[in-house]
């Protein structure tokens, strides 16, 4: 659902979803949909997430950004 929704905002530029737990399958979701949208800048989750399959699939969609030239990072 929250995938669903960051696809079409567009005015997002900042998320936060540290103290949430978004698991594998919730980030590699939220991956997708962070390549697809053009406005947020920054994400933030939790550091326990960074080392799994679904924290490597928003590093992924975070070197897509910055290779089409978009400013975006993770925390």
């Amino acid at each position: 659902a929250l995938g669903e929704g960051l696809k079409e905002n567009r005015s997002l530029k900042w998320l936060s979803l540290s103290g949430n737990s978004i698991g594998d399958v919730g980030a590699q979701a939220l991956a997708a949909a962070i390549i697809e949208n053009r406005s947020l800048q920054c994400l933030r989750v939790d550091k326990s997430l960074h080392n799994t399959p679904g924290g490597k699939a928003l590093i992924e969609a975070e070197k897509v950004k910055r290779e089409r030239g978009e400013r975006f990072g993770i925390e």
